[in-house]
């Protein structure tokens, strides 16, 4: 009999002991649980505020950009303005001194040709012609030689007399072949027989050439 007792001791303990360790074990799971929906709190708490702060830093930085392309954009167009400043002054030095350039090649121009026709004009004024034909025939053995590029331009102030048809030169040149082409020249306009021949050759003094 005191051993069934015990037996019934030992069977009740056994099933206080399992009620025990079921109440133990359900606090335990609903602490669990507790804990763990409130670090899924505390979680989505700092995710949530992670990614305002990601949004917030995103957006300074897109301010940030905006403003740095627009002073960029700035200062690009104030550098132009300045690029195109100098290009036009550029310019206007340039066409200023091209100008000038122009004007002192036109001045020697206009100098050359004032003395090139104060010396065809002294020229002109040693020729001679007694009479009106004779004059005419002068003027065209003058004009064939001033267009005489077998001559020298320094060479062309021989002087052209001519009296009744007949025609003398007259003068001195540096060469021969010089003083055959004068010659020549005017012998096509008045005749070979109409010429007569008394250029010199040697050397020239008192020509008013310093080339």
């Amino acid at each position: 009999m005191k051993a069934v007792i015990l037996a019934l001791s030992a069977i009740l303990g056994v099933t206080a002991c399992n009620r025990e360790a079921k109440r133990d074990a359900k606090e335990n799971a609903s602490d669990a649980s507790a804990k763990a929906a409130e670090e899924s709190r505390e979680a989505k708490g700092e995710v949530s505020q992670g990614t305002d702060t990601a949004s917030a830093k995103a957006k300074e930085e897109a301010r940030q950009t905006k403003r740095d392309v627009k002073e960029g954009a700035a200062k690009a167009k104030e550098g132009a303005g300045t690029a195109v400043d100098s290009i036009r002054s550029e310019g206007r030095q340039a066409a200023g001194g091209v100008k000038e350039g122009a004007g002192s090649a036109a001045d020697k121009v206009r100098g050359e040709a004032r003395q090139t026709s104060n010396d065809v004009k002294g020229v002109l004024q040693k020729d001679e012609g007694k009479t009106a034909a004779d004059k005419k025939l002068t003027a065209r053995i003058r004009a064939a030689l001033e267009k005489d590029k077998k001559v020298p331009a320094s060479e062309k102030d021989v002087t052209i007399r001519t009296d009744n048809g007949k025609v003398e030169l007259s003068g001195t040149v540096a060469s021969q072949e010089t003083k055959t082409e004068i010659a020549r020249t005017a012998e096509k306009i008045a005749g070979k027989a109409k010429v007569k021949d008394d250029i010199k050759v040697g050397e020239r003094v008192g020509t008013g050439n310093t080339d």
